[in-house]
C-alpha cells in the first residue's frame, strides 16, 4: 500500500510537469516525515505480531496509534492546536479504560492446543 502511494505521487508529479501545469515538484516536508513514519510502522506491525501474538500485537500496535493521537490533540504538541473536545473528562476516561483494558490483555495466557504441543517434542 505504500509503495502504492509513492507511486501514486510520482505519476502525479510527472504528468504536472509534462503538461506544463505546474512548475516542479512540490515537496512537503511534514508529509515527508508522517509517510516515513506510517511507512515504518506498517513495516514493523509484522515482526511485533509474530513475537507477541496476533491479539496482543494488534492491541499494541494500536493502543500506540490512539495514544499518540490523544497527546497529540490534548496537549497540542508539535504545534498542533489544542482540542480538548466538548467534553474533556470523556475523551481521558476513554484513553485510560483502554490502557486498563490493555493491562488485562497483556496478563491473559494463551491456550495451547494438545497438537501443538505433541509435534513440538
Amino acid at each position: 500500500m505504500c509503495s502504492g502511494i509513492v507511486w501514486g505521487g510520482i505519476l502525479l508529479e510527472v504528468v504536472g510537469m509534462l503538461s506544463g501545469q505546474w512548475d516542479g515538484p512540490q515537496i512537503f516536508l511534514y508529509g515527508v516525515l508522517s509517510g516515513a513514519l506510517w511507512g515504518t510502522a506498517n513495516f514493523i506491525v509484522i515482526p511485533l505480531v509474530r513475537i507477541c501474538g496476533l491479539a496482543l500485537g494488534f492491541s499494541l500496535y494500536h493502543i500506540i496509534n490512539l495514544s499518540w493521537g490523544y497527546c497529540l490533540s490534548r496537549f497540542g504538541l508539535f504545534g498542533m492546536d489544542r482540542d480538548v473536545g466538548r467534553i474533556p473528562v470523556m475523551r481521558d476516561v476513554g484513553v485510560f479504560v483502554l490502557l486498563f483494558s490493555f493491562a488485562v490483555l497483556f496478563f491473559v495466557d494463551p491456550e495451547e492446543s494438545p497438537d501443538e504441543s505433541e509435534s513440538a517434542s
